[in-house]
């Protein structure tokens, strides 16, 4: 609020002296001040909410296309049980896991694989399913365990915010 206080004080003096202006019979000068009000305000507007969605939109997510649905009901059951409303809810929760947590495997190697990808979204999000997306704690990074093991996994290992999946929680041989 505070960083508004300038600018409210500059939108009240302005169409306060509006009418001073009138009255004194400075028509022409209370016109202008009129024109500098209202484009002063349009400005403000839109520079508030240009810099309100930039800091506050935490909705940077990838898209999920036909082609991950279609896959998502053949491999997962629990998602054609869903509502369409929940389904939408999982898809951006998925979405913003996908953009925001790297995903590879123990040799070092980022899984590009995207049904791969989206099966290990959809375990974190099992994971936590009583957890709203605002108050789930992401990790830095998943890493799949897979037969090669890169010594550079071993240094992740024993941080907290890394979580090492097996092949077989996600049902994968």
């Amino acid at each position: 609020m505070n960083k508004f206080v300038g600018w409210i004080l500059l939108f009240f003096l302005l169409l306060i002296t509006i009418p001073f202006l009138l009255i004194l019979g400075l028509v022409v000068p209370a016109k202008i001040a009129g024109v500098i009000t209202v484009l002063a305000l349009s400005f403000s507007v839109r520079y508030w909410l240009y810099r309100t969605k930039k800091e506050f939109d935490p909705k940077e997510r990838i898209r999920i296309n036909l082609n991950d649905r279609f896959w998502m009901k053949k491999e997962f059951i629990f998602y054609n049980e869903m509502s369409p409303a929940n389904k939408k809810i999982f898809e951006d929760r998925i979405g913003i896991i996908l953009s925001k947590v790297p995903m590879c495997l123990s040799s070092g190697e980022l899984i590009t694989d995207r049904s791969l990808a989206l099966r290990l979204a959809a375990h974190l999000l099992n994971g936590a399913q009583e957890a709203e997306m605002c108050m789930l704690q992401l990790p830095a990074a998943v890493i799949l365990e897979s037969e090669s093991w890169d010594e550079r996994m071993n240094l992740l290992r024993n941080q907290e915010n890394v979580q090492f999946v097996s092949k077989d929680s996600l049902g994968i041989k």
